[in-house]
């Protein structure tokens, strides 16, 4: 069952068109920072954007954190209360993860308190997406985001949406085997029998040509509408404001 699980990660990382989304913001917004310090992957799961930042931030030390135990995940801990000094990273990064958090407001005070001076938060979120089999609290607009992350004391650097309604549709027709076939809640963590590799596998087969049809969707939504009001999700970077004495 490990192998199928490697080959599960292995297919989402190469034909999900928002992995790739979420590596080329990464390349592009944090590629010339030569930062120093931290970079937490907070609710990191199986840490599938930790080569990314690696390569964006050399100098940094990647930690992957997270409230369950896994091969990839190097600290225990709860978003809202990290075991980290004071100023001790440079990056502090949510992929999908904040919509799961009930204390959003705690979470992003903890990341405030941990980040340097400079520090930056990097939030992948979504919008028009299913609920997910785990908890999941929240959605957000772009401006609603914004305005999260304003309250919390941080200013925008960049802020980019996840496709446009071209990539909603072909990633709700992706999404669909799963649905159905992966009933169970605690999604793959719970499955580890033959029926559950088959159903798997079947679930990975059936959505690999809307996956793919995803790409295209990708470009022809970029193509017809740069500021579109419906998207998937969105990423931003953000950096901790200064506050005067």
């Amino acid at each position: 069952m490990q192998r199928v699980i490697a080959a599960y990660r292995a297919f989402l990382s190469a034909v999900v068109p928002e992995r790739h989304m979420v590596r080329g913001f990464i390349a592009r917004h944090l590629g010339s920072r030569d930062a120093e310090g931290l970079c937490l992957d907070i609710g990191a799961g199986t840490a599938p954007f930790a080569a990314a930042l690696r390569q964006a931030l050399p100098k940094a030390r990647y930690v992957a954190i997270d409230r369950i135990p896994s091969e990839p995940v190097d600290l225990i801990a709860d978003a809202t209360s990290l075991p980290l000094p004071t100023g001790s990273a440079s990056l502090a990064c949510f992929f999908q993860v904040l919509s799961h958090v009930p204390d959003m407001a705690g979470a992003l005070a903890e990341v405030r308190r941990i980040l340097a001076p400079d520090g930056q938060i990097l939030i992948v979120y979504p919008f028009l997406i299913p609920e997910c089999r785990s908890r999941d609290l929240w959605r957000w607009t772009m401006p609603g985001m914004e305005r999260l992350l304003d309250e919390a004391g941080f200013d925008i650097v960049a802020h980019e949406p996840q496709g446009g309604i071209l990539s909603w549709l072909t990633g709700m027709l992706a999404v669909l085997p799963g649905s159905l076939l992966i009933a169970h809640r605690a999604g793959w963590r719970s499955g580890r029998g033959p029926i559950d590799s088959l159903r798997l596998g079947l679930a990975l087969l059936l959505s690999l040509p809307f996956h793919l049809l995803g790409f295209a969707a990708w470009s022809l939504d970029r193509m017809l509408d740069r500021k579109p009001v419906f998207y998937i999700g969105a990423m931003v970077l953000a950096r901790r404001r200064h506050v005067s004495a």
